[in-house]
C-alpha cells in the first residue's frame, strides 16, 4: 500500500517538479522553446534584450537574443531580407530602420538601404532591448517597351475616335 501511494505522488507530482521557469525580457531561465513569433536565441542564464524586427523577413517577431548579437546577425537571425526573384524590369530596394525609445517616445535612429548598410559595417548601431527593426522591401517596376505600346495604343484609339466623331457630326450637319 505504502509502494502505490509513494507511485501515486510520484506519477503525480513529476510534471510540477519539470516546469520551466518562465521567460522574462533580459534573462533565459531553463532552456527555452521558440514559440509563435518569439524566438530565443541565448543560453540558459544568458542576459539577453528583447527585440521586434518587422516588415519583409522570413521571420518577423519578438526576438531573445544575445547582449552581443548586432544587426546583421540580428537580421540573418530572422531570415534575412526577402530576396524573392525578380524579372529584369523591376527595381528593388530594401531599406532597413531602427526604432529606438528615448524618453516615452520612440524615435528613428538608423535608416539605410540594405546595399549601403553591407557596404559600411559598423556603421549601424547597437541593438539595444526594446528596439524594433523594420524591414522594408520596395519594388519599383522600370518603363519597358511594353509601357510604351500600351500608352501609344490608348492615345492611337482616343485620337481615332475622337477624328471619326468628328467626321461623323460633319456628315450630319450637311
Amino acid at each position: 500500500m505504502r509502494y502505490a501511494l509513494l507511485l501515486f505522488a510520484a506519477v503525480t507530482l513529476a510534471p510540477l517538479a519539470s516546469a520551466q521557469e518562465p521567460v522574462t525580457p533580459g534573462y533565459v531561465g531553463a532552456v527555452p522553446t521558440n514559440s509563435l513569433n518569439h524566438f530565443y536565441y541565448a543560453q540558459p542564464g544568458e542576459l539577453t534584450k528583447r527585440v521586434s524586427v518587422w516588415g519583409t523577413v522570413r521571420a518577423p517577431g519578438t526576438y531573445f537574443v544575445r547582449t552581443n548579437v548586432d544587426l546583421v546577425e540580428l537580421l540573418s537571425l530572422a531570415g534575412g531580407p526577402s530576396l524573392a526573384v525578380r524579372s529584369e524590369d523591376v527595381d528593388r530596394t530594401t531599406t532597413i530602420r531602427v526604432y529606438r525609445m528615448e524618453g516615452d517616445l520612440r524615435i528613428l535612429a538608423y535608416e539605410e538601404t540594405l546595399v549601403d548598410m553591407i557596404a559600411e559595417p559598423g556603421a549601424y548601431p547597437e541593438i539595444q532591448s526594446s528596439d524594433v527593426v523594420e524591414v522594408e522591401t520596395v519594388d519599383d517596376r522600370k518603363w519597358t517597351f511594353r509601357d510604351t505600346v500600351t500608352v501609344v495604343g490608348a492615345v492611337s484609339t482616343t485620337i481615332l475616335a475622337i477624328e471619326r466623331l468628328i467626321s461623323l457630326s460633319e456628315s450630319f450637319s450637311n
